[in-house]
């Protein structure tokens, strides 16, 4: 049985909404850096900072109009494991006879579903680039590379819970909370 839970349309469009500020902010700061006053700063800090703020926030905005635009399942459980597509460095499908359980981490208030992996160094060998270096910086605060956000989806943190133990128990995985 396939379960695919999808992403919450309006936590997207919010997104949206607050990166389209944050460029204009962003936008205000480069084109007239002295907008609020005076600032501590030098010229060249201000004019980093705002570009940063742009340009992190512009690839936030085409990230989120993307998954909307492409009404991507945010998270899909079936017989062969757990696929991540929540995220820009999604770890993609996750097989149960990898797993050797998974539950629920907080970090900075946010809620991850962790999946504890047999072998995490060979699966991290899978991946190059910012998406190995995304995922190596998971193992190191969560003790495993998947850890998947559950701000987006579209289900409750008990019923999310609730399935994948059901889930797992088919594959002899326990949850851990």
């Amino acid at each position: 049985m396939t379960h695919e839970i999808k992403i919450d349309t309006r936590k997207q469009i919010f997104g949206i909404i607050l990166s389209i500020l944050f460029i204009i902010g962003g936008t205000t700061l480069l084109i007239n850096p002295l907008i609020f006053g005076q600032h501590p700063f030098k010229d060249e800090f201000m004019f980093a900072i705002s570009l940063t703020i742009v340009g992190l926030f512009v690839a936030l905005l085409i990230f989120l109009v993307y998954k909307i635009v492409k009404k991507t399942i945010g998270l899909i459980i079936n017989e062969e494991g757990i696929k991540e597509q929540i995220s820009a460095f999604g770890v993609g499908m996750v097989r149960w006879e990898e797993m050797t359980g998974f539950g629920i981490k907080k970090q900075i208030g946010i809620p991850f579903i962790v999946i504890y992996l047999k072998d995490q160094y060979e699966f991290i060998e899978r991946f190059s680039g910012l998406k190995k270096a995304t995922i190596k910086k998971n193992s190191e605060s969560f003790g495993t590379p998947v850890a998947i956000s559950m701000v987006m989806l579209k289900m409750k943190k008990d019923d999310l819970k609730q399935l994948l133990t059901e889930a797992g128990a088919k594959h002899d995985l326990q949850f851990e909370d």
